[in-house]
């Protein structure tokens, strides 16, 4: 087998690894905007290593990591596995996990747990190397082929020849599902919160547009902007009283976000 077969292969086995793990981080509640493979060098250049990259929206990576950051990412590569990559206007920081190059993905996920308690001091600053074989490596990634499929008929009831490349979309939807069924869910107490008219409508408009992937998840997006438009269409001059009479009277997206769990 050619070097550039290898590493085609290597880049195929590291695509079930990289999957399972960004299930492992979406199953810890943790926001991922991104999920890519590649290598470097190209491999028409020669032997090169096989990368994964998993991005953070930028709203979570401020949340997680520091008023000051722009940007975060989890990377690996065939050479030195795990680092945290983290964006800073004056210094970028890279944090190397150690363990091999394939540590269980619930070891990854709490690698990242611990950077957000400190993400100057987990893991190393020093890169480590690791000398392991393509083919051995591809051996060892693959590994993880099973409990990919047990997962994959746990959390999305996907047929055991399911393509892995969209399963990041599917694991995606069914995060995003879970944790707006449990959002709307966790308390139904009424607040009573100043909002401008056009920061309604703005919101109102985005919830409007939208998409998912779940036709569940798309009913309770629907239902919730159809409340909060029937709240404001009611409010006008009404008394403290008869606002919280209108969020009783207008919860269909808690209703739908039951039968949804049920």
């Amino acid at each position: 087998m050619t070097d550039v077969e290898q590493l085609s292969l290597l880049l195929q086995k590291a695509e079930i690894y990289g999957t399972l793990v960004v299930a492992e981080l979406m199953d810890a509640d943790v926001l991922v905007d991104g999920f890519d493979f590649g290598t470097h060098p190209q491999p028409e250049n020669g032997a090169g290593s096989a990368l994964i990259d998993i991005e953070f929206p930028a709203l979570y990576s401020t949340r997680a990591f520091g008023d000051d950051t722009i940007g975060a990412m989890l990377q690996w590569d065939s050479e030195s596995g795990w680092h945290l990559y983290i964006e800073r206007p004056d210094e970028d920081i890279f944090r190397w996990m150690g363990a091999g190059l394939t540590p269980p993905p619930a070891r990854v996920q709490a690698f990242l747990t611990s950077a957000q308690l400190s993400p100057d001091s987990v893991g190393s600053s020093e890169r480590p190397y690791y000398p392991a074989g393509e083919a051995d490596l591809a051996d060892r990634l693959g590994g993880f082929e099973d409990e990919l499929r047990a997962r994959m008929e746990r959390d999305l009831a996907c047929p055991q020849d399911s393509e892995v490349a969209g399963l990041f979309f599917l694991f995606q939807a069914a995060q995003q599902r879970r944790l707006a069924v449990a959002d709307l869910r966790a308390d139904n107490d009424t607040r009573l919160i100043p909002l401008r008219a056009g920061e309604l409508r703005t919101v109102v408009r985005l919830l409007q547009t939208a998409y998912s992937g779940h036709t569940d998840l798309h009913a309770l997006v629907n239902a919730l902007a159809e409340d909060l438009g029937n709240r404001y269409a009611g409010a006008r001059d009404a008394a403290v009283g008869e606002l919280l009479a209108l969020a009783d009277k207008y919860a269909s997206a808690y209703e739908t976000a039951t039968e949804v769990s049920d």
